[in-house]
């Protein structure tokens, strides 16, 4: 395939569902010809990230993209920088919504955010997901990985229904194998 690639944004320091998600996903397109790189947000105090680990394991090409604040610029630039010679970004997380959409005004590429959902109790997640409500609408397309999410994207967050388009996680049929 000759077009350019995905450039996939996630801000994880534990392996959570979306990360799963992308470590089946990511390494299975590849293999049949869709290049996707990650950039994973990291704090710059905890640069060793289990997401990036598992996924140069998997081999997807992923980078750190340390950030040294809640808002801070100097991921911006580094970000927009790493969207060199992508052809879209596509971001996992309220966090990186934030910064792809900043990315995307100023690199012109398409947006796509996949809503996989509000399940954070911490204070400074949470005001990235009111933050990320309010971006939604500015999004290329928004991917939900189920009708409730939709629903609730539609209702509670204002996004025409013209941009959603509801795609159920997968899952690798080689992980239900059953053991002895």
């Amino acid at each position: 395939m000759d077009s350019k690639p995905v450039l996939h944004l996630r801000s994880s320091t534990d392996l959570a569902g979306p990360d799963s998600l992308l470590l089946d996903l990511l390494p299975a397109l590849g293999r049949i010809g869709w290049r996707c790189d990650v950039g994973v947000l990291c704090h710059r105090r905890h640069p060793d990230t289990g997401l990036l680990r598992a996924m140069t394991r998997r081999g997807v090409r992923a980078v750190r993209l340390p950030t040294h604040g809640p808002l801070d610029p100097r991921l911006l630039v580094a970000l927009i920088r790493r969207c060199r010679g992508h052809g879209v970004i596509h971001v996992h997380d309220p966090k990186g919504h934030v910064y792809g959409v900043a990315a995307a005004a100023a690199t012109g590429l398409p947006l796509v955010v996949t809503h996989h959902g509000r399940l954070s109790r911490d204070p400074r997640e949470r005001l990235y997901e009111q933050i990320d409500a309010r971006l939604l609408r500015h999004a290329d397309r928004v991917v939900c990985v189920s009708r409730r999410s939709e629903s609730f994207l539609t209702r509670s967050c204002g996004v025409d229904t013209g941009r959603l388009h509801w795609i159920p996680n997968g899952v690798d049929p080689e992980r239900l194998v059953p053991g002895e």
